[in-house]
């Protein structure tokens, strides 16, 4: 038992009498409540300062939950003019906001809001139980998720609903469910669960608890479990299992092959780049960089199965976020968000092994830790307020899609140039056709000029073309909406 926690309440050093009679774990309980609150504070002043969402995956996501609450069914297509298009990957997400949406009545745009800090706070208490379990103490599970909540990428991230906020958590808990098995000796039969829960919410991320998995079975050694866990994740995750090798066979056909048109950026895009220190430092956080460093040493002295496995779990998220050197199409940045969370237990192992080096008194232990977690605290309340979201979709191209919604019919067609008409709010895509700049580059060139090539293409058709290009004009078509950069040019006969 700990020293300082197997205290009686009147030998706690340091504390006037009263809060000597109250338990440490309640001590424990009420900070960490009090933390997370003031997270939650800070977090909804900053996504309620806008009128919109945060970053523009957002706008995608909450489309395809109101269009699964519209027909009742899962969104495996997306009709556009003429065309259909699979999503750009399945999440249960959309279908837990959708029942948030059906069932409450909360707006989709308060849900998407709010549903990121859930998830953070969810991904809090995951780490706060886990960090616990692993340390046997909860003060070390305090500071791992102050250290976590600390992080300016995390605080960034938790003003954003991405499907990847949700599935952190069940990484968390995946890594406790191995643990917990390796302790106990006893198979943990809620992992297969946590493991289909991670494919549907987020299968691109899969590959993180996959390799814990494979590790912790080379600990393991029982055929019988491990059949038993491969089937178990089979069943349960079947379908979502399909759908990725479609996607996966699909992308093969588009990219690989004699007839296809290879693209570096389909691989690793150019855009993202590999971070520097000064980029770990700046999205981590100095101290849960700092102390994750030196966590590590403590790591491999007296290294047994739980240990390595953390070790693997930070060693691998550390390598994703470098994965674009070795032409991975991995976004460092999401990356580093798996990254925090075994840098937390990390730098929490830190601070226990150092108390538990015995070259302290009790008391000066207890200060020590108590120090310590004030301190957290304090960088945690600078680090909040110097944190901001970044609004990808503005109030000009929401206004934008609130007015071709209400004055656009499904009967006409509307051409987004240089523009994502998926990410602004659009109630619907049927009358949508995206043109690639080749489709563009066509039209722009073409004998019979741009007016009469768009009435070519699309005869009795009321034509809408929307554009934030600055560059972009149209002398012969009537500007029929403006607001910023955005425009709105139409093409129409009497007759249409």
């Amino acid at each position: 038992m700990d020293a300082v926690e197997g205290l009686r309440p009147e030998e706690k050093p340091g504390l006037p009498p009263l809060l000597r009679r109250i338990p440490a774990d309640t001590c424990i309980y009420v900070v960490l409540v009090l933390v997370l609150v003031a997270f939650s504070v800070f977090v909804l002043i900053e996504v309620y300062s806008v009128d919109g969402l945060f970053s523009y995956d957002p706008y995608y996501h909450m489309h395809l939950s109101e269009l699964m609450e519209r027909e009742g069914d899962l969104v495996t297509e997306i009709q556009f003019y003429e065309t259909e298009e699979a999503p750009q990957y399945v999440s249960s997400m959309r279908s837990l906001t959708a029942l948030i949406h059906e069932y409450t009545g909360i707006s989709y745009l308060n849900i998407y809001k709010g549903f990121g800090l859930f998830c953070r706070i969810f991904t809090a208490l995951a780490l706060f139980i886990t960090a616990a379990y692993f340390l046997r103490s909860k003060k070390y599970a305090l500071i791992a998720v102050i250290l976590f909540l600390s992080s300016p990428y995390i605080i960034y991230r938790s003003f954003i609903t991405f499907p990847e906020n949700l599935v952190m958590p069940f990484h968390i808990l995946i890594f406790y469910s191995l643990i917990k098995s390796l302790r106990e000796k006893k198979a943990d039969h809620i992992l297969p669960v946590l493991i289909a829960a991670s494919l549907y919410i987020h299968y691109r991320s899969i590959i993180v608890p996959a390799v814990l998995v494979l590790v912790f079975l080379l600990f393991w050694r029982r055929i019988r479990y491990t059949v038993g866990l491969l089937a178990s994740m089979a069943i349960l995750a079947a379908p979502i299992l399909v759908s990725a090798v479609e996607q996966y066979v699909a992308y093969l056909q588009v990219n690989v092959g004699p007839s296809a048109a290879w693209k570096p950026y389909t691989v690793a895009d150019p855009s993202y780049t590999v971070p520097t220190l000064s980029g770990y430092q700046s999205q981590l956080g100095a101290l849960l960089l700092l102390f994750s460093l030196l966590g590590i040493p403590f790591l491999i002295r007296k290294i047994n199965a739980q240990k390595f496995l953390l070790l693997v779990w930070l060693v691998f998220t550390f390598a994703l976020t470098r994965g674009k050197a070795i032409g991975l199409y991995v976004p460092p940045d999401r990356m580093l968000a798996y990254l925090c969370m075994p840098a937390a237990l990390t730098a929490a192992v830190f601070f226990k092994e150092i108390v538990g080096l015995e070259v302290l008194t009790s008391r000066a232990r207890y200060v020590f830790v108590a120090a310590v977690t004030v301190v957290l605290i304090f960088f945690l309340f600078v680090n909040l307020p110097s944190v901001h979201g970044w609004v990808g979709v503005g109030a000009d191209e929401l206004n934008t899609s609130e007015w071709l919604n209400d004055n656009v019919s499904q009967d006409a067609v509307i051409l987004p140039f240089d523009l994502d008409l998926i990410t602004i709010g659009l109630e619907s895509y049927k009358n949508v056709d995206g043109l690639s700049y080749g489709d563009w580059t066509e039209i722009f060139s073409h004998p019979l000029g741009v007016k009469d090539r768009l009435r070519q293409l699309y005869p009795d058709k009321r034509i809408y073309i929307v554009t934030g290009n600055k560059v972009f004009s149209l002398h012969d078509a009537e500007i029929v909406f403006s607001e910023g950069d955005m425009r709105v040019y139409t093409y129409w006969d009497e007759g249409t």
